[in-house]
C-alpha cells in the first residue's frame, strides 16, 4: 500500500540496508505518509562517506517536507539541521551503548525531537542534549517474522551476535545452555526471513540483553510465535509495559536460568499458550506500523490512531 495525497511528507535519511531498523520503518511509514528516502542506494543518492548539508539537500529537492527523519544505523554524516524550518527528528537505536559525552550526544543536539529506543535512557538524552525526547521501542515486521511450519528439532535456540568482549554475559549463558541441554541451536549472521526460519525451529527461544536493552530479538521472537525466554530487567527499562511476564513471555534470573528453561520445556501447553499470546501482543501493539504511527502522532503530523493494516498480510516465509 502506498500513502496518498494529504498525508505527511517525510524525508527519511539512511543508507540502504534491509536488515536495519530504518528499513523496517520505511515500509511502515509508506503506509502512513508520503516518503522520500535519501542516502547511499536510496531514491536520492547521498555519498556514504561525505558530509551532507541538510539545507543544501532540501534546496536540491525543491519540495516541501513536514519532517526530516533519521534513524540510527550506518547513517550518512548530516549537519545543518538547525538552519532549516522543517522539523528534524532522530531515532536513537543504540542509546544503551553511547551513554557518555561522545558523538552520540553532540549529534542529538542537532535535532528538534529525539526518539530513544531504550526507555531508561530517554531522560538522560533530554537532559544532556536539551532536546525533547520520548521513548519509541523497537518492534517487529510480522510479514517478515511470522510462524514458519517446520520441525522444531531444537529444544532451545538463539539467533544473534555473540561477540567476545561485548556480549560476555550472553556468551556465558550460552555456554551453560550448551552444557545443560542436548538440542541447542546457536546461529550467527542470520537476518530477516532466514532468522525467522531458524527461530521457528526452536521449542523455546533464548534472549539475553546487552546493557539492559529491549532488543529487536524480543519482538521478532514473539512475532514468529515461539515462546521467548529473556532476562529479567529493572522496571525502569519498560519490558513489563511491553509484554506480560508469565503470559506473553517468560523472564529468568541468570543464577536460575537452567531451571526456568527446564520448567518451560516440560510444560508444552504453557509454552504454546505463551507463544500464541506473545505473537498476538506483537500484532496488537509492537509492529513498525505502530511505531510509525506513534512517531508521527508525537510530532503532530496527524497519523491515524491505529495502523491502516493489521500488519500481517498473507504469504511470506
Amino acid at each position: 500500500m502506498t500513502a496518498g495525497p494529504g498525508l505527511p511528507r517525510v524525508l527519511l535519511i539512511y543508507n540502504r540496508d534491509p536488515t536495519t531498523t530504518a528499513a523496517y520503518l520505511e515500509v511502515a511509514l509508506r503506509r502512513l505518509a508520503r516518503v522520500t528516502t535519501a542516502g547511499d542506494g536510496q531514491e536520492v543518492q547521498l555519498p556514504r562517506h561525505e558530509a551532507t548539508s541538510i539545507p543544501d539537500l532540501l534546496e536540491r529537492l525543491a519540495q516541501p517536507f513536514d519532517l526530516v527523519l533519521e534513524v540510527e544505523g550506518e547513517n550518512v554524516d548530516t549537519h545543518g539541521h538547525e538552519h532549516v524550518k522543517t522539523p528534524c527528528a532522530w531515532w536513537a537505536i543504540d542509546s544503551h551503548l553511547h551513554m557518555s559525552y561522545d558523538q552520540h550526544f553532540f549529534r542529538a543536539k542537532r535535532f528538534d525531537h529525539l526518539f530513544v529506543a531504550q526507555k531508561h535512557h530517554v531522560q538522560r538524552y533530554q537532559d544532556w542534549s536539551w532536546v525533547p525526547a520520548s521513548w519509541l521501542p523497537l518492534a517487529a515486521d510480522p510479514n517478515v517474522f511470522q510462524p514458519v511450519t517446520s520441525p522444531q528439532d531444537f529444544d532451545i535456540g538463539f539467533v544473534g551476535s555473540v561477540l567476545p568482549g561485548l556480549h560476555e554475559a550472553r556468551r556465558r549463558l550460552l555456554a551453560r545452555m550448551l552444557q545443560r541441554f542436548d538440542r541447542v541451536l546457536v546461529v550467527r549472521g542470520a537476518f530477516r526471513e532466514q532468522a525467522a526460519r531458524e527461530l521457528s525451529r526452536c521449542r523455546v527461544v533464548f534472549n539475553r540483553s546487552l546493557h539492559e536493552d529491549v532488543n529487536m530479538r524480543v519482538f521478532e521472537s514473539l512475532a514468529v510465535g515461539r515462546p521467548l525466554l529473556t532476562d529479567r530487567l529493572d522496571q525502569r527499562c519498560g519490558l513489563e509495559e511491553l509484554a506480560r511476564d508469565g503470559e506473553q513471555l517468560i523472564t529468568y534470573e541468570d543464577a536460575t536460568f537452567e531451571a526456568t528453561a527446564e520448567r518451560l520445556l516440560a510444560d508444552e501447553d504453557l509454552a504454546e499458550q505463551i507463544a500464541s499470546a506473545g505473537r498476538a501482543r506483537v500484532l496488537e501493539a509492537h509492529t513498525y506500523e505502530h511505531r510509525a504511527a506513534e512517531l508521527l502522532r508525537t510530532l503532530g503530523l496527524g497519523a491515524p490512531e491505529k495502523p491502516v493494516s493489521d500488519g500481517c498480510e498473507e504469504g511470506g516465509a
